[in-house]
């Protein structure tokens, strides 16, 4: 049976089982109470149009404007209008429970608590709204059942002081929206519970909330969402932003396993994207814009991934990536700046292809979780610092530190890699390090630190304690300083150090490749390399090993006892302190013993040997080579070749066993100069004996055992003032010397 009520009365109308009900316009239907009722739990598939109004307002009474009480009501279909409108001063349209009722409305729903309201019992529900709908105290639409679909190109709204206030409060449901849903008090879409899937491309006035269950949300690029976007518990959930979310997201300590993917703009007055803990393995993407005053995306739970390809740009302000606990991993080729660029809590992983820019430090590493996991950066973009580095690690002992740079690491005023604490680095560089300040690396660690440089690094290299390795067969800017302990650096290729490679304290070993590389082994027992090029390797203190190699190379030792060998190439090699062992090898080569009893071999070539201070050992090798033993009591053997035996000063000779001595001399190629003893020329005696005339002499005295032992007056007053033993030869004459 259909009723029609055609009237500007007023009336009450109760509606049965399949009943047609129409109210048209221009209509009231006006009650103080109930304006429609379903009678009967059994009915079902009744329609009620309102073209009309349908009243039902008592200040202080719970009124209901259409009302299915005694429940079970299926498939009512109730339409309102263009031109229709339902007041109630409770629930303009309500249902106990029942399946599948619908409400269509093209007109007004109004009601001080509800607009339209589905109790628990109700599912399947569906409510397509091209009008308004509004809920003055509290909700727009209610529905707390299973199964609830709604499409708005309309308006709802609700009051939203509290979540149960929501303009749309719902539960289990499908919410599309291409219209408009608003709150006075801000929380303006809450769903309860169960799985909740809400596509926006309308605009909504508030907040977004996900009480519980798995959520979805999809915004798409014309859905505006001025409030906060917030997912309480859950897990799984997924949220897809192409538009505009104006208060961030957050996502809270049971959406674990959720991902969110931005392609548009997440604004915010404090965190664009914040995870809260407990929102574990969480993935976030973003393809679009995140602007936030403090942070773009902060993250407090585990193992979170984020991929960014868009930008986060928070200018000389906070942070663009913040993530505070472990297993987390960054992929940048996005642009993110901020003060701090990205910060990491725990150990984590970083690959960049993009840019990284800190007003401060580019990348702030933490780590105090042990053990942990290596903290690992693979960087094929670029990462900057500013009063900072661009890599900054206060890892701890625990947390090796892996920076992989292909790229460009950078800084204005700080190392561009910086390790404070007692972490152990591991740096491989085939790209490019700019340090600001005249330092490019730096650590603070007393691990072992591991760097590989195939690329260009500008500014000093500064590693502290520890057993490190530093192999270059790049190019380095600066000087390399190996710190203390005992450490390893190896050059190879044409790798070049244009300042000096130091091993400071520890036993080190220094290898030199093709380039021109300048040693410096310092503190400790140290083995220097030149290889190719024409090097400059100091010993420092303690017994140390210096070899040239090819190349015309400068060998300097400490003040200990030192071996060095200078082999190919015109080498120079300065003994110092110490009892040192020097061998110039192939070319001509300079060698200078210095203090202390030294060994000097000359090798192949045209050497020059000074033995300096202390009872020296000179071979000159082959070549036609020069020999000046200097202060002490000296061996001095030419080898093959014209060789000369020079005596610079008197005091390079004595008398009687502390004679120096030559042990090859051959007559007719070798000399003996002895014209630096005595301003004066001597005057040569032979086998005569002096005769005082004031005036310099040279006699020689030849022993019963073939040897010469060769005599000077220096004053002229007839008594021996030096001597010189020559071995295994007599006969000598005034040829063999320059007098």
């Amino acid at each position: 049976m259909a009723f029609t009520v055609i009237s500007s009365g007023t009336t009450t109308q109760n509606v049965g089982n399949t009943d047609f009900f129409t109210l048209t316009a221009g209509g009231t239907l006006s009650s103080s109470s109930d304006a429609i009722f379903f009678i009967d739990a059994s009915y079902t598939a009744a329609t009620v149009n309102i073209l009309g109004s349908v009243i039902a307002a008592n200040i202080g009474v719970n009124a209901f404007a259409l009302l299915d009480d005694v429940g079970g009501a299926n498939n009512i279909t109730v339409r309102v209008g263009k031109d229709g409108s339902v007041l109630a001063d409770a629930f303009g349209v309500a249902f106990q429970d029942g399946d599948g009722n619908k409400v269509l409305n093209e007109g007004t729903i109004h009601g001080t608590t509800s607009g339209v309201f589905f109790d628990g019992g109700s599912t399947n529900a569906y409510v397509e709204n091209h009008g308004h709908i509004a809920g003055v105290t509290g909700n727009g639409i209610f529905a707390n059942g299973s199964g609830t679909h709604i499409l708005n190109s309309g308006a709802i709204s609700g009051d939203g002081e509290v979540a149960t206030s929501a303009a749309v409060y719902v539960s289990n449901s499908v919410l599309d929206n291409s219209g408009t849903l608003s709150s006075e008090g801000g929380q303006t879409v809450v769903f309860v519970s169960g799985t909740n899937v809400f596509t926006n491309s309308g605009t909504v006035l508030g907040d977004v909330v996900y009480q519980a269950g798995m959520g979805r949300l999809a915004n798409s690029g014309s859905g505006v969402i001025t409030g906060q976007v917030e997912i309480v518990g859950g897990g799984g959930d997924r949220i897809t932003n192409a538009g505009l979310i104006g208060n961030g997201v957050q996502l809270g300590a049971t959406a674990f396993g959720s991902t969110l993917s931005n392609s548009g703009r997440i604004e915010s007055t404090a965190y664009g994207i914040q995870l809260l803990p407990g929102a574990d393995s969480v993935t976030l993407g973003n393809d679009g814009v995140i602007a936030a005053p403090s942070t773009g995306i902060l993250s407090d739970g585990l193992n979170t991934s984020v991929t960014n390809t868009g930008k986060i740009d928070l200018g000389r302000l906070g942070y663009a990536v913040y993530l505070a606990n472990s297993g987390a991993t960054l992929i940048n080729s996005g642009t993110l700046t901020a003060e701090y660029a990205v910060t990491f809590l725990a150990p984590g992983r970083v690959i960049n292809s993009g840019e990284i820019h800190g007003a401060l430090s580019g990348l702030q590493l933490f780590s105090y979780i042990n053990p942990s996991p290596a903290m690992v950066i693979n960087n094929t973009g670029t990462i900057s610092g500013g009063s900072r580095a661009a890599v900054d690690s206060f890892v701890d002992a625990l947390t090796p530190l892996v920076v992989r740079n292909t790229g460009t690491l950078t800084s204005d005023q700080s190392a561009a890699v910086s390790n404070f604490y007692d972490s152990a680095l591991s740096l491989f560089n085939s790209g490019v390090i700019i340090g600001g300040a005249g330092v490019a690396l730096t650590t603070g660690a007393t691990k072992v630190d591991r760097v590989t440089n195939l690329g260009s690094i500008e500014g000093n290299v500064l590693l502290a304690g520890g057993n490190d390795v530093m192999v270059n067969g790049g190019t380095v800017i600066g000087e390399v300083n190996l710190g203390a302990d005992n450490d390893l650096f190896r050059a190879t290729g044409d790798g070049v150090v244009t300042g000096r490679v130091i091993g400071e304290i520890g036993n080190d070993s220094l290898i030199g490749a093709n380039g021109d590389d300048n040693f410096a082994g310092f503190a400790g027992e140290d083995l220097l390399v030149g290889h190719g090029g024409d090097d400059t390797l100091f010993g420092g203190v303690n017994n140390d090993t210096l070899i040239g190699g090819a190349g015309n190379d400068s060998l300097i030792s400490g003040t200990q006892d030192d071996v060095l060998n200078g082999q190919d190439g015109d080498d120079t090699l300065l003994g110092d302190g110490g009892n040192d062992a020097m061998t110039g090898g192939a070319g001509s080569d300079a060698m200078f013993g210095g203090a202390d009893n030294d060994t000097l071999n000359g090798q192949d070539g045209e050497d020059l040997l000074e033995g300096e201070a202390g009872n020296d050992i000179l071979r000159g090798g082959n070549g036609d080579d020069a020999l000046a033993g200097g202060e002490g009591f000296d061996l001095l053997t030419g080898g093959q070749g014209a060789d000369s035996f020079v005596f610079r000063s008197f005091l390079d000779t004595a008398v009687g066993a502390t004679r120096d001595q030559i042990l090859d001399f051959e007559q007719g190629a070798d000399i003996i100069v002895v014209a630096g003893l005595h301003p004066g020329v001597f005057e040569f005696r032979g086998t005569s004996a002096f005769a005082p005339s004031g005036n310099p002499e040279l006699r020689l005295f030849e022993t019963a055992t073939g040897s010469t032992i060769v005599q000077f007056d220096l004053d002229g007053n007839g008594t021996v003032d030096a001597e010189i033993r020559v071995a295994n030869v007599i006969g000598l004459t005034a040829t063999d010397f320059v007098l």
